[in-house]
């Protein structure tokens, strides 16, 4: 699984479309998930975005959890590749700056996560 967190702002809104074709490379795909989750504290300037963009990919909006999580305000955006048991595997803060590199690094990193042996409990 890949979970990615951002908020309506750049540098995280840059890699929105990068998302988007992650998402459709995935599509089909029964073994990988694709979740994006929003820290923004007004969802509602998500869905302009969504809708002006054609983005399809998922969004839940999570403020509050996500800071409660790292105990601060996070840092972004976060990728994380998560295996099979929930284990964070990789995780990349701030902005991929190139988009191929992006998407062929996340694209290795599902597959990496994919073929490792289970993580201990």
């Amino acid at each position: 699984m890949l979970i990615h967190v951002w908020a309506e702002f750049p540098p995280a809104r840059m890699m929105l479309p990068w998302l988007q074709e992650l998402s459709q490379r995935l599509e089909g795909r029964p073994d990988v998930a694709l979740l994006t989750i929003s820290v923004d504290d007004n969802p509602g300037v998500v869905e302009p975005i969504f809708r002006d963009n054609g983005y399809t990919f998922p969004v839940v909006f999570a403020h509050d959890y996500i800071r409660k999580l790292w105990g601060k305000e996070p840092s972004l955006p976060c990728t994380w590749i998560v295996d099979r048991q929930g284990v964070v595997r990789r995780e990349d803060l701030g902005y991929g700056g190139d988009r191929s590199a992006w998407l062929d690094s996340a694209l290795r990193g599902i597959e990496q996560v994919g073929t490792e042996p289970p993580s201990e409990p």
